[in-house]
């Protein structure tokens, strides 16, 4: 299922929040393909989920949701792409449990999900580039780590140099502590 780009029209400020998703692969030394997913919250921009697994499938997708419940409000736009996890009926109904909107980029338009986009290319250059890994364990302990560091220590331009967990507690929201990026 197809929905419309709801952010074509409307400047990102003006829901409660935007969270940006997208989905990526990278292959271990063995050429095993390892998919991703993960949910950017545009406000503070802190990665609130990240998950890793094998297979990619509607299923990432919804436990990526899953993870990030408690960073989620209600009204809030899910944006991604127009990938078929993220058309799927199991992800439509965990989007609408959640009381979210759902927003799809123009077919073929990468540009109109820009923060999943960049956010991708950081990981891919931070974790996925630096090294060979030759198991998913070790993808997913440096993930893991990377990760908090992301959220908890590397400042941002765009948020006066802050962390994004300093930057949501300076506006009352909660910091992000990331326990798990393996789909359980």
């Amino acid at each position: 299922m197809v929905f419309g780009n709801r952010l074509i029209s409307q400047d990102v400020t003006k829901y409660v929040d935007v969270l940006f998703s997208d989905m990526f692969e990278f292959r271990l030394v063995d050429t095993t393909e390892i998919h991703g997913c993960f949910l950017f919250k545009h406000r503070t921009e802190q990665v609130v989920s990240l998950l890793l697994d094998y297979c990619e499938d509607a299923t990432l997708v919804e436990k990526t949701l899953d993870e990030a419940t408690l960073h989620i409000k209600p009204g809030s736009i899910f944006h991604v792409d127009q990938g078929k996890p993220n058309g799927a009926q199991i992800t439509i109904q965990k989007v609408r449990d959640l009381q979210m909107l759902i927003s799809m980029s123009r077919a073929g338009t990468p540009t109109d999900n820009p923060y999943a986009e960049r956010f991708v290319k950081t990981f891919k250059l931070a974790v996925v580039y630096k090294r060979p890994y030759f198991t998913l364990g070790e993808v997913l302990e440096a993930s893991l780590k990377w990760i908090n560091f992301y959220n908890g220590k590397r400042p941002h331009e765009t948020i006066n140099m802050m962390s994004p967990n300093e930057y949501a507690i300076s506006i009352g929201e909660k910091p992000v502590s990331i326990e798990r990026v393996f789909r359980v």
